[in-house]
């Protein structure tokens, strides 16, 4: 695997904070219909661009505003968008403290 991508399992949520102020794009690749994951507000509200699969409650929320999706159990799709992000279009999504953006959830 490459080193730059790290899977730290279970942590407390001042550690996760920690973890997305420090990270690229939040990548949720669910493969089950789910409502809101706690991932997923979690890295809104950390002002995280996000990569997820289009399924439940992950495809309807997250949008070209702040993120991109991919179909569901398409390692593939999944690997592309991942490899076709430049630099720019990350750092272009908005950030935590951007007023914009209503972080209240």
């Amino acid at each position: 695997m490459d080193p730059a991508i790290r899977i730290h399992g279970m942590q407390d949520s001042a550690h996760v904070a920690e973890l997305m102020d420090q990270c690229g794009p939040v990548v949720i690749p669910s493969t089950c219909f789910e409502g809101l994951p706690l991932v997923l507000a979690e890295a809104i509200a950390r002002g995280r661009p996000i990569i997820a699969s289009d399924i439940g409650g992950l495809g309807r929320t997250v949008t070209e505003d702040f993120g991109w999706k991919v179909p569901p159990s398409n390692a593939v799709a999944l690997a592309a968008t991942i490899g076709a992000l430049t630099d720019e279009q990350i750092a272009h999504r908005p950030s935590r403290d951007d007023p914009t953006v209503d972080r209240d959830l």
